[in-house]
Parts: C-alpha cells; sequence; structure tokens
C-alpha cells in the first residue's frame, strides 16, 4: 500500500460505505495490522473479509475490554524475555517521551539480570536485565552522560 492510499484511507469519513479488507482498515483508524488482527481474534465480524469503518467503531465501542497486545497473560517474544518484545505496547506509552528503541539478545539480557544481583545484590527479572543493557548500550554509543530506564508495570522501556 503506497503512502498515498494510506492517507486517502485516513481522510475517509466514519461513515463511508466502502467495504475495508484489515490492512485498509489499519491504515483508516491509524493502529497496526497486529490491532486489526487481534480486533477479528476478538469477533470483531469481517464477513467476507471486509468491514465498514462504522461497525468497526461501534464494535470497539461495545467492547472496551479489547486489548490487542494483552492477549496472554505473561506474553514473551520469540526472544525468550518475558513481558518485552515487539508487539508489546505497556498502556501507559507515550510515544512523545521515547527517543530510542534497542534491540538486545536474551543472553545479553539474563547476564546484566545476574551482574546487578553480584555487584548491587538487586534482584532483576530478565525483562528488567533487558532494560539496563540497553542503557548500557545507548551510553556506550553515543555521547549522553546520563540514560534513563523507565520500569512500569511489568513492562521494562528504556
Amino acid at each position: 500500500m503506497t503512502q498515498k492510499e494510506k492517507e486517502e484511507l485516513r481522510n475517509l469519513p466514519s461513515n463511508s460505505p466502502r467495504l475495508l479488507n484489515q490492512t485498509q482498515l489499519a491504515a483508516a483508524l491509524g493502529v497496526t495490522m497486529a490491532f486489526t488482527s487481534a480486533m477479528k481474534k476478538w469477533g470483531c465480524p469481517f464477513p467476507g473479509g471486509r468491514i465498514l469503518i462504522k461497525d468497526a467503531l461501534a464494535w470497539l465501542k461495545a467492547n472496551p475490554e479489547f486489548r490487542p497486545y494483552k492477549e496472554r497473560k505473561s506474553p514473551t517474544g520469540p526472544h525468550g524475555i518475558p513481558d518485552i518484545g515487539y508487539g508489546i505496547v505497556p498502556e501507559n506509552y507515550n510515544s512523545y517521551v521515547v527517543d530510542n528503541v534497542s534491540a538486545v539478545a536474551s543472553r545479553d539480557a539474563q547476564r546484566a539480570a545476574q551482574q546487578v544481583l553480584r555487584t548491587d545484590a538487586i534482584p532483576a527479572s530478565v525483562s528488567a536485565g533487558a532494560a539496563l543493557h540497553a542503557a548500557a548500550q545507548l551510553l556506550a554509543n553515543c555521547n549522553s552522560r546520563a540514560a534513563l530506564a523507565i520500569f512500569s508495570g511489568r513492562t521494562s522501556i528504556v
């Protein structure tokens, strides 16, 4: 889908008679494909694989308990680090304050968690180790003299 098509879909009125597939609906609502896929899994009807914007909005309004990124009790990405990873977005996430996202290998996250236990006697989860390792990478790779690691609920953000 081109940028022009996405912009066209974003500008569709909510009462548009145009039937949209999941990709088009994601563009029209300004959300990810994972969001519209989760809508479908949660029971949003897509008869013939298509839906009207007004029907999707009505379904979202009728299902306030819908949480697209919290379908499992303890989500784990393909990397084995619990509660952190692509597609896992904390409820209090504010993209305005995030200026860097780092990838951390499972082994590095485990080492960082073990190191903070050994050096500071603070037990840390693997996801906290991932945040600490990412903060250390940030400090090592840029001119910054400080890094802030935020631990929010069960998800670690750097």
